[in-house]
């Protein structure tokens, strides 16, 4: 019995040598390193006031402190790197400074890691970063008279549009349009140009950004309409100012109502372009 339990006791010491006879095995264990970074682009800011930037940010565990920066320029100054704080675990903030009125900035946010990983918003692969204007306050009665007028203008021109789908259906011709068309164009003028340009240049520091000096497409918009209307007008100035068909320049009376329906459904095309 005693012969047994000891063969017994051999073969079992035998086996677990034999099991660690191949060595042991190494043992890896792989973690990603990673950092995503959101930022919900600065879409303007005032005068006299630092843009606001704010950032969330998460990182793996095995990811070191993280460091943020604001890098921003204009057309013609390049800030120096701006280091964003963190105001509670994630969240990150940082302050453009303060640029003069109409100032275009472009700025991107760029996180860091030790040496080991760095990312960016926007991506590297994006040929600008974000952009945004320095806006200055505008007169608040002028604001106020530029939008009423240019509500009651395109109100206007609605009705001279109304009036001139009319006139073609009924086959009758209508003074009223080219007056309507006219009165409308007039107060479009005064919000558009004396009171609009006001607003401009108390906002972005220059009045006018259209044709022929910029491309700005409010600027360009509100002058094709203008344009439109004072043609318009010099072609049935007999029917505007004197109630005289006779004296227009364009004789087709029956054309009358297509110009300004025309005129109208290109006014309206135009607001709608954002």
């Amino acid at each position: 019995m005693r012969v047994r339990t000891r063969i017994s006791i051999l073969l079992v010491l035998f086996a677990l040598a034999l099991s660690g006879c191949g060595g042991r095995k190494e043992v890896e264990e792989y973690k990603a390193t990673w950092i995503k970074l959101a930022h919900k682009p600065v879409e303007e800011a005032k005068v006299g006031v630092p843009a606001r930037v704010q950032a969330e940010v998460e990182v793996s565990k095995n990811v070191p402190e993280v460091d943020l920066f604001i890098h921003c320029k204009t057309e013609s100054v390049t800030c120096p790197p701006i280091e964003m704080t963190m105001l509670e675990p994630g969240i990150y903030f940082g302050a453009i400074p303060s640029m003069e009125r109409g100032a275009l900035v472009e700025y991107y946010i760029h996180a860091r890691a030790g040496d080991i990983l760095a990312v960016r918003v926007p991506g590297e692969d994006k040929a600008t970063g974000f952009t945004f204007y320095y806006k200055g306050t505008p007169n608040r009665p002028v604001l106020i008279a530029h939008i009423v007028l240019m509500f009651i203008a395109l109100f206007m021109f609605i009705i001279c549009g109304y009036l001139a789908l009319r006139a073609i259906r009924d086959r009758r011709i209508r003074l009223q349009i080219p007056r309507l068309g006219f009165l409308g164009a007039v107060v479009f003028f005064i919000s558009s140009f004396p009171l609009g340009m006001i607003v401009a240049y108390q906002t972005y520091g220059t009045p006018w950004t259209g044709f022929p000096v910029g491309n700005d497409i409010t600027d360009n918009r509100s002058l094709a309409i203008v344009l439109y209307f004072a043609a318009a007008t010099l072609l049935y100035r007999g029917s505007v100012f004197r109630r005289d068909p006779s004296r227009d320049l364009l004789k087709q009376v029956s054309t009358l109502p297509y110009v300004y329906l025309v005129g109208v459904i290109v006014t309206v095309v135009l607001f709608l372009i954002p």
